[in-house]
C-alpha cells in the first residue's frame, strides 16, 4: 500500500498535527489520505490568528490583494504539476 498523504492543519505559520483521521472516497470506500484533528485549543489559536491576519489583510490595497491571491494560484498550480 502507498503512503497515505496527509493533511496538517495549518495555525499562523505553524503545521499542527495532533491527532488524525482517515478521508474515505464515497465511491471507493478506500481511504486516500489522513487530515489533522484540532482540539477546542487549537480551534481557539486559528481563530485568534486568523483575526490577527485579517487586520494585515484589510490594510492592503485591492491591487495589493489580487496580486497575493494571483501568487497563490500560480504556487498551487505549480504544485499540481509537480
Amino acid at each position: 500500500m502507498d503512503k497515505l498523504t496527509h493533511y496538517p492543519m495549518v495555525i499562523g505559520s505553524e503545521l499542527v498535527s495532533t491527532g488524525s483521521e482517515d478521508l474515505i472516497a464515497p465511491a471507493t470506500g478506500e481511504v486516500f489520505a489522513t487530515v489533522a484533528l484540532g482540539t477546542k485549543s487549537e480551534v481557539d489559536r486559528a481563530v485568534a490568528a486568523a483575526k490577527q491576519a485579517q487586520v494585515s489583510w484589510a490594510a492592503l490595497s485591492y491591487g495589493e490583494r489580487s496580486a497575493a491571491l494571483l501568487n497563490l494560484a500560480d504556487a498551487l498550480e505549480a504544485k499540481v504539476q509537480t
